[in-house]
Protein backbone atom coordinates (compact mmCIF):
# COMPACT_ATOMS: atom_id res chain seq x y z
CA UNK A 1 0.00 0.00 0.00
CA UNK A 2 1.05 3.62 -0.81
CA UNK A 3 1.02 6.90 0.95
CA UNK A 4 1.00 10.05 -1.40
CA UNK A 5 3.40 12.07 0.77
CA UNK A 6 5.73 15.26 -0.14
CA UNK A 7 9.04 15.01 -0.45
CA UNK A 8 11.98 17.83 -0.58
CA UNK A 9 14.94 16.43 -3.10
CA UNK A 10 18.22 15.99 -1.74
CA UNK A 11 20.08 17.74 -4.17
CA UNK A 12 18.32 20.53 -5.40
CA UNK A 13 15.96 21.36 -2.71
CA UNK A 14 12.87 21.15 -5.25
CA UNK A 15 9.69 19.68 -3.30
CA UNK A 16 7.46 17.09 -5.38
CA UNK A 17 4.67 14.49 -4.42
CA UNK A 18 5.61 10.98 -4.15
CA UNK A 19 3.60 7.70 -2.99
CA UNK A 20 5.55 5.96 -0.18
CA UNK A 21 5.23 2.55 0.04
CA UNK A 22 4.21 1.65 4.32
CA UNK A 23 2.71 -1.82 3.59
CA UNK A 24 3.39 -4.86 1.47
CA UNK A 25 1.40 -7.60 1.08
CA UNK A 26 3.68 -10.05 -1.18
CA UNK A 27 0.39 -11.90 -2.86
CA UNK A 28 -1.72 -9.17 -3.65
CA UNK A 29 1.35 -7.11 -4.80
CA UNK A 30 4.32 -8.77 -6.42
CA UNK A 31 5.82 -5.95 -8.06
CA UNK A 32 6.21 -4.23 -4.53
CA UNK A 33 7.88 -7.16 -3.51
CA UNK A 34 10.22 -6.99 -6.45
CA UNK A 35 11.24 -3.63 -6.12
CA UNK A 36 12.17 -4.47 -2.22
CA UNK A 37 14.24 -7.17 -3.14
CA UNK A 38 15.78 -4.95 -5.75
CA UNK A 39 16.40 -2.25 -2.98
CA UNK A 40 14.29 0.06 -5.24
CA UNK A 41 11.47 0.20 -2.92
CA UNK A 42 10.86 4.21 -1.74
CA UNK A 43 12.97 5.58 -4.34
CA UNK A 44 12.05 8.68 -6.29
CA UNK A 45 13.34 10.53 -9.09
CA UNK A 46 13.20 14.47 -8.74
CA UNK A 47 11.23 15.67 -11.53
CA UNK A 48 13.66 19.21 -11.61
CA UNK A 49 17.14 17.42 -11.50
CA UNK A 50 17.12 14.00 -11.90
CA UNK A 51 18.45 12.77 -8.72
CA UNK A 52 17.13 9.23 -7.25
CA UNK A 53 16.00 10.59 -3.48
CA UNK A 54 15.44 7.29 -1.30
CA UNK A 55 12.79 7.98 1.36
CA UNK A 56 13.16 5.60 4.49
CA UNK A 57 9.86 5.26 5.95
CA UNK A 58 8.34 2.55 8.51
CA UNK A 59 7.48 -0.52 6.73
CA UNK A 60 5.03 -3.64 6.75
CA UNK A 61 5.63 -6.61 4.56
CA UNK A 62 3.01 -9.71 4.46
CA UNK A 63 3.43 -12.87 3.00
CA UNK A 64 0.15 -15.00 4.21
CA UNK A 65 1.33 -18.16 2.19
CA UNK A 66 4.31 -18.32 4.09
CA UNK A 67 2.66 -17.15 7.17
CA UNK A 68 5.39 -14.45 7.43
CA UNK A 69 5.04 -10.80 8.96
CA UNK A 70 7.61 -8.63 9.31
CA UNK A 71 7.87 -5.03 10.54
CA UNK A 72 10.71 -2.64 9.78
CA UNK A 73 11.06 1.00 11.48
CA UNK A 74 15.09 1.27 10.18
CA UNK A 75 16.90 2.55 12.87
CA UNK A 76 18.25 5.52 11.13
CA UNK A 77 14.93 7.36 12.25
CA UNK A 78 16.14 7.02 15.45
CA UNK A 79 12.63 6.15 16.96
CA UNK A 80 12.25 5.54 20.75
CA UNK A 81 10.57 2.19 21.93
CA UNK A 82 7.65 3.37 22.54
CA UNK A 83 7.26 5.08 19.09
CA UNK A 84 8.16 2.15 17.17
CA UNK A 85 5.49 0.13 19.13
CA UNK A 86 2.59 3.08 17.96
CA UNK A 87 4.31 3.09 14.53
CA UNK A 88 3.95 -0.86 14.30
CA UNK A 89 0.31 -0.88 15.55
CA UNK A 90 -0.64 1.55 12.98
CA UNK A 91 0.90 -0.51 10.51
CA UNK A 92 -0.54 -3.60 11.07
CA UNK A 93 -4.59 -1.49 11.24
CA UNK A 94 -3.15 -2.07 7.27
CA UNK A 95 -3.89 -6.16 7.67
CA UNK A 96 -6.75 -8.19 6.35
CA UNK A 97 -9.21 -8.52 9.40
CA UNK A 98 -10.58 -11.93 7.92
CA UNK A 99 -8.39 -14.61 8.17
CA UNK A 100 -6.75 -13.44 11.21
CA UNK A 101 -3.63 -15.52 12.26
CA UNK A 102 -1.80 -15.81 15.24
CA UNK A 103 1.30 -15.18 13.44
CA UNK A 104 -0.32 -11.98 12.88
CA UNK A 105 0.29 -10.92 16.48
CA UNK A 106 3.34 -10.94 16.86
CA UNK A 107 5.69 -9.72 13.66
CA UNK A 108 8.70 -10.27 13.02
CA UNK A 109 11.23 -7.31 13.07
CA UNK A 110 14.14 -5.96 10.96
CA UNK A 111 16.52 -3.02 11.95
CA UNK A 112 17.47 -2.22 8.74
CA UNK A 113 15.68 -2.48 5.45
CA UNK A 114 19.06 -4.96 4.15
CA UNK A 115 17.51 -6.77 7.19
CA UNK A 116 14.49 -6.94 5.95
CA UNK A 117 15.30 -8.03 2.53
CA UNK A 118 17.23 -10.67 3.76
CA UNK A 119 14.46 -12.07 6.09
CA UNK A 120 12.15 -11.92 2.93
CA UNK A 121 14.47 -13.94 0.94
CA UNK A 122 15.44 -16.44 3.42
CA UNK A 123 11.75 -17.33 4.10
CA UNK A 124 11.83 -17.50 -0.25
CA UNK A 125 14.66 -20.26 0.21
CA UNK A 126 17.41 -18.07 -0.33
CA UNK A 127 20.57 -18.61 2.28
CA UNK A 128 23.44 -16.00 3.33
CA UNK A 129 25.66 -17.70 1.38
CA UNK A 130 23.51 -16.95 -1.75
CA UNK A 131 23.25 -13.40 -1.06
CA UNK A 132 26.57 -13.15 -0.47
CA UNK A 133 27.34 -14.66 -4.02
CA UNK A 134 24.98 -12.74 -5.46
CA UNK A 135 26.77 -9.83 -3.98
CA UNK A 136 29.82 -11.27 -5.64
CA UNK A 137 28.70 -11.46 -8.78
CA UNK A 138 27.24 -8.11 -8.68
CA UNK A 139 30.66 -6.29 -8.25
CA UNK A 140 32.00 -8.36 -10.89
CA UNK A 141 29.55 -7.30 -13.09
CA UNK A 142 30.30 -3.27 -12.11
CA UNK A 143 34.13 -3.57 -12.45
CA UNK A 144 33.58 -5.87 -16.01
CA UNK A 145 30.92 -2.43 -17.14
CA UNK A 146 33.53 -0.14 -15.58
CA UNK A 147 36.53 -1.68 -17.59
CA UNK A 148 37.64 -0.05 -21.18
CA UNK A 149 37.69 -2.30 -24.48
CA UNK A 150 41.06 -4.17 -24.06
CA UNK A 151 40.56 -4.72 -19.74
CA UNK A 152 36.73 -6.25 -20.38
CA UNK A 153 38.77 -8.87 -22.97
CA UNK A 154 41.40 -9.83 -20.08
CA UNK A 155 38.54 -9.84 -17.47
CA UNK A 156 36.45 -12.14 -19.58
CA UNK A 157 39.14 -14.63 -20.41
CA UNK A 158 40.45 -14.48 -16.84
CA UNK A 159 36.73 -15.48 -15.20
CA UNK A 160 35.49 -17.49 -18.07
CA UNK A 161 35.07 -20.61 -15.89
CA UNK A 162 32.62 -18.24 -14.00
CA UNK A 163 30.60 -16.92 -16.44
CA UNK A 164 27.40 -18.87 -16.18
CA UNK A 165 23.45 -17.69 -16.77
CA UNK A 166 23.31 -16.37 -13.64
CA UNK A 167 26.72 -13.69 -14.28
CA UNK A 168 24.57 -12.97 -17.82
CA UNK A 169 21.12 -12.15 -15.89
CA UNK A 170 23.06 -10.03 -13.35
CA UNK A 171 23.66 -7.73 -16.13
CA UNK A 172 20.04 -7.48 -17.07
CA UNK A 173 19.01 -6.92 -13.24
CA UNK A 174 21.49 -4.23 -12.95
CA UNK A 175 20.11 -2.58 -16.11
CA UNK A 176 16.92 -2.38 -14.64
CA UNK A 177 17.36 -0.98 -11.20
CA UNK A 178 19.61 1.74 -13.25
CA UNK A 179 16.24 2.53 -15.51
CA UNK A 180 14.35 2.38 -12.67
CA UNK A 181 16.61 4.85 -10.58
CA UNK A 182 16.30 7.21 -13.84
CA UNK A 183 20.06 6.32 -14.99
CA UNK A 184 19.05 4.84 -18.52
CA UNK A 185 22.45 6.06 -19.58
CA UNK A 186 23.90 3.85 -17.30
CA UNK A 187 21.54 1.06 -17.98
CA UNK A 188 22.76 1.26 -21.83
CA UNK A 189 26.12 0.73 -20.93
CA UNK A 190 25.48 -1.95 -18.76
CA UNK A 191 23.37 -4.10 -21.62
CA UNK A 192 26.55 -3.32 -24.05
CA UNK A 193 28.97 -5.03 -21.90
CA UNK A 194 26.29 -7.46 -20.90
CA UNK A 195 26.80 -8.07 -25.36
CA UNK A 196 29.97 -8.14 -25.76
CA UNK A 197 30.36 -11.40 -22.46
CA UNK A 198 28.02 -13.17 -24.50
CA UNK A 199 29.95 -12.43 -27.74
CA UNK A 200 32.82 -13.44 -25.99
CA UNK A 201 32.27 -15.74 -23.24
CA UNK A 202 32.14 -19.74 -23.67
CA UNK A 203 29.25 -20.06 -21.93
CA UNK A 204 27.59 -16.27 -23.83
CA UNK A 205 28.76 -18.66 -26.91
CA UNK A 206 26.76 -21.82 -25.70
CA UNK A 207 24.20 -19.65 -25.29
CA UNK A 208 24.06 -18.06 -28.89
CA UNK A 209 24.21 -21.65 -30.43
CA UNK A 210 21.00 -22.72 -28.25
CA UNK A 211 18.95 -19.41 -29.28
CA UNK A 212 20.11 -20.07 -33.09
CA UNK A 213 18.91 -23.63 -32.91
CA UNK A 214 15.50 -22.65 -30.97
CA UNK A 215 14.84 -20.00 -33.26
CA UNK A 216 15.72 -22.45 -36.56
CA UNK A 217 13.20 -24.49 -35.17
CA UNK A 218 10.59 -21.79 -34.35
CA UNK A 219 11.18 -21.25 -38.13
CA UNK A 220 10.85 -24.32 -39.40
CA UNK A 221 7.68 -24.36 -37.55
CA UNK A 222 6.52 -21.37 -38.71
CA UNK A 223 6.80 -21.92 -42.53
CA UNK A 224 4.97 -25.59 -41.82
CA UNK A 225 2.13 -23.13 -41.10
CA UNK A 226 2.59 -20.81 -43.41
CA UNK A 227 2.40 -23.49 -45.94
CA UNK A 228 -0.83 -24.71 -44.87
CA UNK A 229 -2.55 -21.25 -46.17
CA UNK A 230 -5.51 -19.21 -44.73
CA UNK A 231 -7.34 -22.43 -45.07
CA UNK A 232 -6.35 -24.83 -42.93
CA UNK A 233 -8.45 -26.40 -41.00
CA UNK A 234 -8.42 -28.02 -37.44
CA UNK A 235 -7.71 -31.48 -38.74
CA UNK A 236 -4.45 -30.07 -40.71
CA UNK A 237 -3.15 -28.66 -37.49
CA UNK A 238 -4.07 -32.05 -35.69
CA UNK A 239 -2.19 -33.64 -38.33
CA UNK A 240 0.46 -31.50 -37.68
CA UNK A 241 0.87 -31.90 -34.34
CA UNK A 242 0.76 -35.80 -34.43
CA UNK A 243 3.70 -35.27 -37.03
CA UNK A 244 5.50 -33.53 -33.80
CA UNK A 245 4.61 -36.08 -31.06
CA UNK A 246 7.99 -37.07 -30.53
CA UNK A 247 9.40 -34.05 -31.31
CA UNK A 248 8.91 -31.90 -28.33
CA UNK A 249 10.91 -28.60 -28.95
CA UNK A 250 8.69 -28.11 -32.44
CA UNK A 251 5.08 -29.18 -30.90
CA UNK A 252 5.90 -26.59 -27.96
CA UNK A 253 7.18 -23.88 -30.74
CA UNK A 254 3.62 -24.82 -32.63
CA UNK A 255 1.39 -24.33 -29.12
CA UNK A 256 3.36 -20.83 -29.04
CA UNK A 257 2.64 -19.79 -32.20
CA UNK A 258 -1.12 -21.17 -32.50
CA UNK A 259 -2.11 -21.26 -29.06
CA UNK A 260 -6.10 -20.09 -29.71
CA UNK A 261 -6.19 -23.10 -32.26
CA UNK A 262 -6.08 -25.30 -28.77
CA UNK A 263 -9.53 -25.14 -27.48
CA UNK A 264 -12.05 -27.55 -26.60
CA UNK A 265 -13.07 -28.10 -29.86
CA UNK A 266 -9.60 -29.13 -30.80
CA UNK A 267 -9.34 -31.82 -28.33
CA UNK A 268 -12.85 -33.16 -29.28
CA UNK A 269 -11.36 -33.01 -32.65
CA UNK A 270 -8.45 -35.38 -30.92
CA UNK A 271 -10.36 -37.76 -29.52
CA UNK A 272 -12.12 -38.31 -32.38
CA UNK A 273 -9.42 -39.00 -34.37
CA UNK A 274 -8.42 -41.26 -31.80
CA UNK A 275 -11.06 -43.39 -31.37
CA UNK A 276 -10.92 -43.63 -35.28
CA UNK A 277 -7.31 -44.40 -35.20
CA UNK A 278 -5.92 -48.54 -34.94
CA UNK A 279 -4.86 -49.78 -31.43
CA UNK A 280 -1.92 -49.24 -32.50
CA UNK A 281 -1.71 -45.42 -32.75
CA UNK A 282 -3.57 -44.88 -29.98
CA UNK A 283 -0.39 -44.59 -27.63
CA UNK A 284 0.61 -41.59 -29.61
CA UNK A 285 -2.94 -40.01 -29.48
CA UNK A 286 -2.73 -39.93 -25.51
CA UNK A 287 1.04 -39.13 -25.60
CA UNK A 288 0.13 -36.08 -27.65
CA UNK A 289 -2.75 -35.12 -25.42
CA UNK A 290 -0.45 -35.10 -22.08
CA UNK A 291 1.80 -32.78 -24.41
CA UNK A 292 -0.61 -30.51 -25.68
CA UNK A 293 -2.21 -30.15 -21.76
CA UNK A 294 1.11 -29.41 -20.12
CA UNK A 295 2.57 -26.70 -22.55
CA UNK A 296 -1.08 -25.16 -23.13
CA UNK A 297 -0.83 -24.75 -19.34
CA UNK A 298 2.41 -23.59 -19.20
CA UNK A 299 1.78 -20.84 -21.64
CA UNK A 300 -1.86 -19.85 -20.12
CA UNK A 301 0.20 -19.35 -17.00
CA UNK A 302 3.06 -17.62 -18.48
CA UNK A 303 0.46 -15.26 -19.93
CA UNK A 304 -1.16 -14.92 -16.75
CA UNK A 305 1.71 -13.75 -14.74
CA UNK A 306 2.43 -11.26 -17.33
CA UNK A 307 -0.96 -9.67 -17.51
CA UNK A 308 -1.26 -9.42 -13.56
CA UNK A 309 2.47 -7.87 -13.74
CA UNK A 310 1.42 -5.64 -16.28
CA UNK A 311 -1.43 -4.68 -14.07
CA UNK A 312 0.67 -4.18 -11.37
CA UNK A 313 2.60 -2.00 -13.57
CA UNK A 314 -0.27 -0.01 -14.74
CA UNK A 315 -1.66 0.90 -11.11
CA UNK A 316 1.73 2.01 -10.02
CA UNK A 317 1.66 4.62 -13.02
CA UNK A 318 -1.79 5.97 -12.37
CA UNK A 319 -0.75 6.48 -8.74
CA UNK A 320 2.08 8.47 -9.66
CA UNK A 321 1.54 11.88 -9.97
CA UNK A 322 4.21 12.52 -12.59
CA UNK A 323 3.56 10.15 -15.88
CA UNK A 324 6.82 10.86 -17.48
CA UNK A 325 8.59 9.70 -14.47
CA UNK A 326 6.56 6.82 -13.78
CA UNK A 327 7.01 5.63 -16.92
CA UNK A 328 10.76 6.08 -17.06
CA UNK A 329 11.09 3.68 -13.79
CA UNK A 330 8.87 1.07 -15.58
CA UNK A 331 10.39 1.68 -19.02
CA UNK A 332 11.97 -2.30 -18.74
CA UNK A 333 8.52 -3.84 -18.34
CA UNK A 334 6.65 -2.15 -21.40
CA UNK A 335 5.59 -4.47 -23.81
CA UNK A 336 2.59 -5.77 -25.85
CA UNK A 337 1.04 -7.19 -22.40
CA UNK A 338 1.32 -3.99 -21.03
CA UNK A 339 -0.31 -1.85 -24.02
CA UNK A 340 -3.45 -4.57 -24.22
CA UNK A 341 -3.60 -4.09 -20.32
CA UNK A 342 -3.96 -0.29 -20.41
CA UNK A 343 -6.30 -0.34 -23.65
CA UNK A 344 -8.83 -2.19 -21.69
CA UNK A 345 -8.64 -0.34 -18.68
CA UNK A 346 -9.03 2.76 -21.00
CA UNK A 347 -11.98 1.74 -23.05
CA UNK A 348 -13.38 0.33 -19.26
CA UNK A 349 -12.90 4.00 -17.81
CA UNK A 350 -14.66 5.38 -21.12
CA UNK A 351 -17.82 2.55 -20.54
CA UNK A 352 -18.14 3.75 -17.33
CA UNK A 353 -17.59 7.46 -18.00
CA UNK A 354 -14.66 8.28 -15.70
CA UNK A 355 -13.34 11.12 -17.33
CA UNK A 356 -10.58 11.81 -14.75
CA UNK A 357 -9.40 7.94 -15.13
CA UNK A 358 -9.65 7.89 -18.72
CA UNK A 359 -7.61 10.97 -19.23
CA UNK A 360 -4.67 9.63 -16.88
CA UNK A 361 -4.89 6.53 -19.17
CA UNK A 362 -5.25 7.97 -22.38
CA UNK A 363 -1.81 10.17 -21.66
CA UNK A 364 -0.14 7.36 -20.53
CA UNK A 365 -1.17 5.22 -23.66
CA UNK A 366 -0.08 8.18 -26.13
CA UNK A 367 3.81 8.45 -23.93
CA UNK A 368 4.09 4.64 -23.80
CA UNK A 369 3.18 4.42 -27.70
CA UNK A 370 5.13 7.13 -28.55
CA UNK A 371 8.14 5.73 -26.71
CA UNK A 372 7.96 2.42 -28.35
CA UNK A 373 7.89 4.24 -31.43
CA UNK A 374 11.11 6.26 -30.73
CA UNK A 375 13.17 2.52 -30.82
CA UNK A 376 11.08 1.16 -33.61
CA UNK A 377 11.82 1.13 -37.64
CA UNK A 378 9.92 3.25 -39.37
CA UNK A 379 8.46 1.11 -41.52
CA UNK A 380 7.22 -0.57 -38.63
CA UNK A 381 5.83 2.74 -37.28
CA UNK A 382 3.95 2.77 -40.73
CA UNK A 383 2.45 -0.32 -40.42
CA UNK A 384 1.03 0.50 -37.13
CA UNK A 385 -0.39 4.06 -38.58
CA UNK A 386 -1.81 2.34 -41.25
CA UNK A 387 -3.59 -0.84 -39.15
CA UNK A 388 -4.80 2.18 -36.56
CA UNK A 389 -5.84 4.40 -39.65
CA UNK A 390 -9.78 4.67 -39.49
CA UNK A 391 -10.55 3.55 -42.86
CA UNK A 392 -9.11 1.84 -45.71
CA UNK A 393 -8.62 5.07 -47.54
CA UNK A 394 -6.97 6.39 -44.90
CA UNK A 395 -4.96 3.73 -44.74
CA UNK A 396 -4.23 3.33 -48.58
CA UNK A 397 -2.72 7.04 -48.34
CA UNK A 398 -0.52 6.07 -45.97
CA UNK A 399 0.79 3.23 -48.01
CA UNK A 400 1.44 5.16 -50.97
CA UNK A 401 3.86 8.13 -48.85
CA UNK A 402 5.65 4.99 -47.23
CA UNK A 403 6.20 3.13 -50.30
CA UNK A 404 7.52 7.27 -52.03
CA UNK A 405 10.47 6.73 -48.93
CA UNK A 406 10.64 2.75 -48.11
CA UNK A 407 9.52 0.83 -51.64
CA UNK A 408 9.75 -2.72 -51.37
CA UNK A 409 10.74 -2.52 -47.73
CA UNK A 410 7.34 -1.66 -46.52
CA UNK A 411 6.19 -4.45 -48.72
CA UNK A 412 7.97 -7.08 -46.80
CA UNK A 413 7.39 -5.54 -43.43
CA UNK A 414 3.89 -5.63 -44.44
CA UNK A 415 4.18 -9.20 -45.23
CA UNK A 416 6.04 -10.13 -42.16
CA UNK A 417 3.04 -8.63 -39.76
CA UNK A 418 0.49 -9.52 -42.29
CA UNK A 419 1.79 -13.40 -41.47
CA UNK A 420 2.50 -12.97 -37.59
CA UNK A 421 -1.73 -11.56 -37.44
CA UNK A 422 -2.34 -14.77 -39.34
CA UNK A 423 -0.77 -17.11 -36.89
CA UNK A 424 -2.58 -14.75 -33.95
CA UNK A 425 -5.95 -15.45 -35.81
CA UNK A 426 -6.66 -11.49 -36.35
CA UNK A 427 -8.12 -12.01 -39.60
CA UNK A 428 -9.79 -8.45 -39.66
CA UNK A 429 -6.69 -6.99 -39.52
CA UNK A 430 -4.67 -8.76 -41.68
CA UNK A 431 -7.39 -8.72 -44.51
CA UNK A 432 -6.46 -4.94 -44.19
CA UNK A 433 -3.03 -5.54 -44.88
CA UNK A 434 -3.17 -8.43 -47.69
CA UNK A 435 -5.23 -5.95 -49.16
CA UNK A 436 -2.63 -2.84 -49.42
CA UNK A 437 0.05 -5.83 -49.77
CA UNK A 438 -1.42 -6.91 -53.18
CA UNK A 439 -2.47 -3.14 -54.16
CA UNK A 440 1.09 -1.87 -53.30
CA UNK A 441 2.76 -4.40 -55.29
CA UNK A 442 1.10 -3.44 -58.58
CA UNK A 443 1.80 0.16 -58.05
CA UNK A 444 5.38 -1.16 -57.91
CA UNK A 445 5.03 -3.00 -61.28
CA UNK A 446 6.00 -6.83 -62.59
CA UNK A 447 9.06 -6.43 -60.86
CA UNK A 448 7.88 -6.32 -57.23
Amino acid sequence: MQQGSAIRCSNCGQPFNAHVYSYIDAQKDPQAKGLLVNQQINRFQCPNCGNVNVVLAPLLYHDAVKELLIACVPMELNFSKDQQERVIGDLMKQLPKEGFKAYMFNPKRALTMNGLIEMVLGADGVTPEMIDEAKKRTARVQKFVEASDAELDALIAAHDSEIDLAFIQTFTSLAQRLVQGGRPDMAQAVLATQAVVVQKSSYGKELQQQQAEQEAVVQDVADRLQAMGAGARREDLAALALDFVDDEMRLQALVGLVRPVFDASFFDLLKQMESDAPDTEKPKFARLNTLLSQYIMLIDQQAQLRVSAAVSVLQSMLEEPDIDAAIARNAHAIDETLIAVLNANLQEAQRRRDVQTSAKLKAIYERVVALIQQSMPEEVVLVEELLQAPSLDDARAIVMDGMAQHGETLIDVMATIAQQLDEEGRADLSERLHILIAEAQSALGPSA
